[in-house]
């Protein structure tokens, strides 16, 4: 997986980017805007007001996607280092996105390949061409630059204040291991050291961000003087925590670091970040860190806060009151998750208090939940339109949450650990469906709480992605089948201790931080090779990863739309071939599917066949079987979708008395003796190897080797296809129009490499699985399958399914369905 995908995945978008705001040091108004110098930012609407910068070909710059947010942030550290605002111009749909004096700037999102070749390179004694990225990370900006002029890459250490050189010299990159770190240019990246004692060397003047997150096995911790920054979360629940000294060199500091540390003596030296009665305040008014170990039932936050930090109070569990002093403006999430007794004695304007749900000012957002809080029927006010991050943690006396109409965003976690809850929802950008929460296309499993996942849950087959902490805590969680799923959040599993194997699909390229973390029965995880964990996936779990470096065979019971649209990731160019007998157009209002095929047959199999078309290798080919009734609409979507030129037509022949010896003739049925296959290439690469065709003469057969002739003929027909199946079945009446395993072996062969991957989205009867199977004994092969059915008549479990489980004994060969190995 690319930086960039991981990035993404990494990425939470919602919110619009409020905590960046707040960390590049904006202030929010009572009209909702947030202001700083002259700009300001309407975070409804998605723009900023720069000022008296210029915004080339619009008053405003426009906040859509990461690049611009980056853009922003660079604009406002420009201003911050003293740069005069009339000579900087921001140009978004230029070369350049920012121009400043003499630098020429070019934005990218975080994670993208950041190299300076990809930039202009000026005459020299012209301009600087900049490359320049940005991201907030547990609480910190972090930032790349890479700087051109005449001579080449020069520079790497660019913007300072206007009052000393514009950029520093380029130095190359130094890293070395020391104590078990691994140091880049000073900062401690990640550590393979003593799990328990850790000694961060002399010379470190950075330490990441969640480097040692979750980590159970660490207890003691040195920090040496000249440390400048310590990352957000970089203790994270650390347990057995119990020593910890800030040194007075350190001026920058993330999210609470040692949020969860209960057995924690924390002490600073650092003037910067004073202790005020075993509390870690920072010098300009934030809250960062109360102790879980201090006794006290009551606690009266310093007057003249103005900020109490991301997980300030997690986990105090002593606290049964907290006073929160007129001066507080903002609390970063709610920092009172996990307070089992807690009540807020709220004296600020910017909350407040009802029901035992925290709202800010305007009642537009729900803050938090307090633990304490016990409803049957907890009803969120009208007019709410967010509901925070990690807002209703741990909160099992919430029984049924109503969501309301207004609701338009849920920020990740909010639900974890809430052992009781269930949905129900008013909001049209949210579905409850049997207690678990979805988002308005069912694409994204926000929470399935634990009540929900008892035993074996299998996934909706809509959903794509499983958010954040998306099963934490359900600990009754035993099995779950992830159907059409391709990315799996952060802590998604944490916590599921009755989990005991699971099995990813080829198409999961994304596992987050800590996302099977303290599943203690969690014996395999078994993944494709291609499958990305991201940090500490497995923490406090003893669990063997498995992964499989040949793809599996496949059958997925499903609309095929929504696998369809999974695989736009993981399966792009990667299909060699897609041999589909879809539904025929006179067929469509009787199969089944769930999406709106209100423009008809023709929209409805264009709308999957363009998407298939994209899984397809530069070599791929497309086949397709079709009546005559279907021909002239089939056609219109593959010309529309290859070219003309790439589609050929022709006969099979579905009527012959030398196959039909079985055959029950209708006195009044018409008969038809051809339907038609089409074979779509998918470009000038895709090379169609010669049809091998039977030729019976005086009762002999003979193959012969042609192109791709007018007539598919001698492949046996639809009843003869009736009769393999009456083999499994033992009649020939389970399956009204199968396609003979004969016709669909030569059609695999021609279009397909002996190690090819095999597509049928419409799978009926099985036959493509089949008939790969046994192209594999007959020439070699190794070729593999992904078919989709869906449950219409339960034809995906009693006619896919039981089929495939009949010819993978013959040949052998396994195929996963349901999350299970068949």
């Amino acid at each position: 997986m690319q930086e960039k995908e991981i990035s993404d995945n990494r990425m939470t978008k919602d919110f619009k980017y409020l905590a960046l705001y707040y960390a590049m040091g904006f202030k929010k108004g009572k009209d909702g805007l947030f202001t700083k110098g002259g700009l300001s930012i309407d975070s409804e609407a998605g723009t900023a007001l720069l000022g008296e910068i210029t915004v080339v070909g619009s008053p405003s710059l426009r906040l859509a996607s990461h690049k611009s947010f980056v853009v922003l942030e660079l604009v406002e550290r420009l201003l911050a280092l003293g740069y005069d605002p009339r000579e900087i111009i921001v140009d978004p749909d230029n070369e350049f996105d920012v121009y400043c004096g003499n630098k020429y700037i070019k934005c990218e999102e975080w994670g993208r390949d950041f190299e300076a070749k990809t930039l202009v390179s000026p005459k020299k004694g012209t301009f600087f061409s900049v490359l320049y990225s940005s991201r907030l990370y547990s609480g910190l900006i972090e930032r790349k630059e890479a700087i051109l002029n005449g001579d080449g890459l020069v520079y790497s250490h660019g913007f300072t204040d206007v009052k000393k050189p514009s950029f520093l010299p380029r130095l190359p990159e130094r890293a070395k291991s020391e104590n078990g770190f691994e140091i880049v240019d000073g900062a401690a990246v990640s550590y393979s050291g003593n799990p328990k004692n850790l000694i961060v060397p002399a010379g470190v003047n950075s330490i990441a961000s969640c480097l040692f997150y979750d980590n159970q096995d660490v207890e003691e911790v040195s920090l040496p003087e000249g440390l400048v920054t310590i990352g957000g979360d970089l203790f994270y629940n650390c347990h057995n925590l119990r020593k910890a000294n800030v040194p007075s060199t350190v001026t920058e500091m993330g999210n609470n670091p040692f949020a969860g540390c209960e057995k924690l003596v924390l002490t600073s030296d650092s003037p910067c970040f004073p202790m005020v009665e075993g509390a870690l305040y920072s010098k300009d008014g934030r809250l960062i860190y109360y102790p879980i170990s201090s006794k006290k039932a009551e606690y009266e936050i310093k007057d003249g806060t103005n900020v109490i930090g991301k997980h300030a109070f997690y986990l105090c569990q002593n606290l049964n009151k907290v006073t929160i002093p007129k001066s507080v403006e903002r609390m970063e999430n709610f920092p009172f998750s996990g307070c089992g007794e807690l009540g807020l004695d709220i004296k600020t304007s910017a909350y407040h208090q009802e029901s035992g749900l925290v709202y800010d000012e305007d009642f537009k957002t729900v803050v938090g939940c307090l633990k304490k809080t016990k409803s049957d029927r907890l009803e969120i006010k009208e007019g709410v339109t967010s509901i925070g991050r990690n807002s209703f943690f741990e909160c099992g006396g919430a029984r049924t949450l109503v969501l309301p109409s207004t609701l338009k965003q849920i920020g990740y976690n909010p639900f974890v650990g809430c052992e009781n809850i269930t949905f129900e929802s008013r909001s049209g950008s949210f579905v409850a469906e049997a207690g678990v929460l979805y988002n308005a296309d069912c694409s994204k499993l926000i929470c399935c709480p634990p009540l929900c996942a008892k035993g074996r849950f299998v996934v909706r087959e809509s959903v794509i992605e499983l958010e954040r902490g998306a099963f934490a805590g359900c600990k009754d969680l035993t099995e779950i089948t992830l159907r059409n799923v391709s990315k799996i959040g952060k802590n998604c599993f944490s916590g599921c201790s009755s989990l005991r194997e699971v099995l990813l699909p080829d198409w999961v390229l994304y596992v987050g931080e800590c996302a099977f973390s303290h599943c203690a029965s969690l014996e395999k995880v078994s993944a494709f090779a291609d499958t990305f964990f991201d940090s500490n996936a497995f923490n406090d779990s003893s669990t063997e990863v498995e992964l499989r470096k040949a793809r599996s065979n496949w059958l997925i019971e499903s609309d095929n739309i929504h696998s369809l649209r999974t695989f736009q990731k993981a399966l792009v160019g990667k299909v060699s071939s897609i041999l589909i007998d879809p539904p025929y157009d006179s067929k469509i209002g009787y199969i089944g599917y769930k999406d709106d095929y209100g423009g008809g047959y023709e929209k409805f199999m264009f709308d999957r066949i363009f998407l298939a078309k994209n899984l397809l290798s530069d070599d791929g080919f497309m086949v397709v079987n079709i009546d005559r009734g279907g021909l002239r609409g089939m056609k219109k979507i593959l010309f529309k979708c290859f070219g003309r030129k790439n589609v050929r037509i022709c006969l099979w022949k579905k009527l012959d008395k030398s196959f039909d010896v079985n055959r029950d003739v209708a006195a009044k049925k018409k008969r038809v003796l051809f339907e038609y296959v089409l074979v779509c290439s998918n470009g000038p690469k895709s090379k169609l190897k010669p049809i091998i065709q039977p030729v019976f003469h005086n009762g002999k057969q003979t193959d012969i080797e042609k192109p791709l002739p007018l007539v598919l003929k001698n492949m046996g027909t639809t009843s003869s296809a009736k009769d393999e199946l009456a083999a499994v079945f033992g009649d020939r009446s389970h399956f009204s129009t199968p396609k003979p395993k004969r016709l669909m072996m030569e059609l695999i062969r021609a279009t397909t490499p002996k190690d090819g991957l095999v597509m049928d989205f419409f799978a009926g009867s099985g036959t493509v699985g089949a008939a790969t199977w046994s192209l594999n004994q007959s020439d070699g092969g190794t070729r593999t399958f992904v078919l989709i059915s869906n449950s219409e008549n339960d034809i995906c479990e009693k006619i896919t399914r039981e089929r495939l489980d009949y010819e993978s004994k013959q040949s052998r060969v396994g195929f996963i369905f349901d999350g299970v190995m068949k």
